[in-house]
C-alpha cells in the first residue's frame, strides 16, 4: 500500500515529466528527467531518514527516562515504622500465651537475658515447657483477666485458674497475678505472686491431696514430688506425671464420697 509521501512523489515526477517532454532536446529532457528523480528520492530519503531519526531520538528519551527512575529512589515514601506496642498490650500478650500452655509465644516476650520467676524458680523455656506438660496432664485451666498498668513500665496482670478437679470439687476458681516490668517493647523483668490464705489453691487443693496421697498411697507419693519426703515441688518426668494423674482422679472420687477432706 503507498504511502501519502509516495503518492505526491508520483504526482510531481508525472507533472514534472510532462513539462520537460514539451522541449525539443531529448537528451535534455532525459537530463532533466533524471535529475528530478534524484532530488526527489533525495528528498523522499532525507524524509524517511528524518522520521527514523525522530523514532530514534523518542526511544532513547524513554529509555534515559525510565532508566532514570528505576535506578533512582522510589519517589513513593517508604512506610513508617511500626509504633512500639505498649507495656499494657505486651503484658496481655504474654498473659494469653502462658494461660494456654504456649511456651514458644509466652517466651518470644522476653527480653534476652530476662528474669522471670514462677512458683519461686527463675524460669527458663526447657522448665517452662515440662511445668506446661505437667499443668496440662493434671487438669489445670486458665481465665486470662485484665492488665493494668502501674507506672510507665510496670504493668500487672491477674487470671483465674482451676487445678486437680477444683471446679468440679466446687472450690474454684483461684486467682493470682504477674507483675511484669517492660522496656523497649519486651518484658525484662516479673514474678508470678500466688494468692495465700484458706481460700487459696494451696490451702484448698495443693494440701489437701499431698496429705491425702502422702497417708494412703506413700510409695506414689514418693514418684510424684521432687523433694520427697516434702511435698512443695512436683516432679514432672513422664513417669511422674503418670502417677499424677491417676492419684488426681483418686483424690476427686474420695472427696466425692466423703473418704477425702
Amino acid at each position: 500500500m503507498s504511502t501519502d509521501l509516495e503518492l505526491r512523489l508520483g504526482e510531481v515526477l508525472r507533472n514534472h515529466a510532462e513539462d520537460t517532454m514539451e522541449r525539443t532536446d531529448t537528451h535534455e529532457q532525459l537530463d532533466v528527467l533524471r535529475q528530478a528523480l534524484d532530488d526527489e528520492q533525495l528528498r523522499h530519503s532525507r524524509v524517511r531518514m528524518a522520521g527514523v531519526l525522530a523514532v530514534a531520538a523518542s526511544l532513547a528519551l524513554a529509555a534515559v527516562v525510565a532508566g532514570t527512575l528505576g535506578d533512582g529512589p522510589s519517589n513513593t515514601p517508604s512506610p513508617a515504622g511500626k509504633p512500639e506496642p505498649s507495656p499494657t498490650l505486651v503484658a496481655t500478650r504474654f498473659l494469653d500465651a502462658f494461660t494456654s500452655f504456649d511456651v514458644g509465644a509466652a517466651d518470644g516476650y522476653l527480653a534476652p537475658g530476662a528474669h522471670l520467676e514462677i512458683w519461686g524458680v527463675e524460669r527458663d523455656e526447657a522448665w517452662m515447657n515440662e511445668q506446661a506438660r505437667w499443668l496440662r496432664a493434671t487438669g489445670f485451666t486458665y481465665d486470662p483477666g485484665p492488665c493494668t498498668a502501674e507506672g510507665p513500665t510496670t504493668v500487672v496482670c491477674t487470671f483465674d485458674y482451676d487445678g486437680f478437679g477444683s471446679r468440679r470439687l466446687g472450690r474454684g476458681p483461684f486467682t493470682d497475678s504477674f507483675r511484669l516490668t517492660i522496656d523497649d517493647g519486651a518484658i525484662v523483668e516479673g514474678a508470678l505472686t500466688v494468692t495465700g490464705g484458706p481460700d487459696g489453691f494451696a490451702a484448698r487443693m495443693w494440701r489437701p491431696l499431698a496429705g491425702w496421697v502422702t497417708q494412703h498411697h506413700p510409695d506414689d507419693a514418693a514418684l510424684m514430688y521432687a523433694d520427697w519426703p516434702g511435698t512443695s515441688r512436683q516432679a514432672v518426668d513422664d513417669r511422674a506425671i503418670a502417677v499424677w494423674v491417676t492419684m488426681v482422679r483418686r483424690y476427686q472420687e474420695a472427696v466425692e464420697e466423703g473418704r477425702a477432706d
